[in-house]
């Protein structure tokens, strides 16, 4: 297995958008039309590994369905730059300088800027609680 990071290539192409890994097929395909939000997101693993996303959410036949790409993809700045004139704004990425853990959405307007994910530390209550009880109590869920 290589080391080397995919970062691929990312374009619209019959009113989809269309990201590929170097070398393959399509990874993923979203048709503009489907789409429900866009955000971004970042984590600390930069600067030798990507740290700097797109998401891209979309509803099939009643699916809420997610794809993201890295931010660093050939073609991503484009793409949101023709993403903003199609939905009849200019969108703006906010999170290209963050070496931590953020999100932010994009779009829709009414959700813009808000956070896409909320990030908590998930830590053990007590002694030899497993992670997944610790992560459940992080976001506020009952292990019951």
């Amino acid at each position: 297995m290589s080391s080397e990071v995919k970062r691929g290539s990312i374009e619209i192409s019959d009113e989809s958008i269309v990201y590929r890994v170097r070398g393959e097929e399509t990874s993923w395909s979203v048709p503009i039309g489907q789409i429900v939000l866009i955000a971004e997101y970042t984590n600390d693993k930069g600067p030798y590994c990507d740290d700097y996303f797109l998401v891209f959410v979309w509803i099939d036949d009643g699916k809420v369905n997610f794809a993201e790409c890295s931010f660093y993809a050939e073609g991503s700045s484009e793409i949101v730059s023709t993403l903003g004139k199609e939905f009849g704004m200019r969108m703006e990425l906010g999170l290209a300088h963050s070496t931590e853990w953020d999100s932010r959405v994009i779009w829709p307007p009414e959700l813009a800027g808000g956070a896409y994910f909320e990030f908590h530390e998930a830590v053990p209550r007590k002694f030899g609680e497993s992670p997944k009880v610790a992560i459940w109590n992080a976001i506020g869920l009952s292990a019951c």
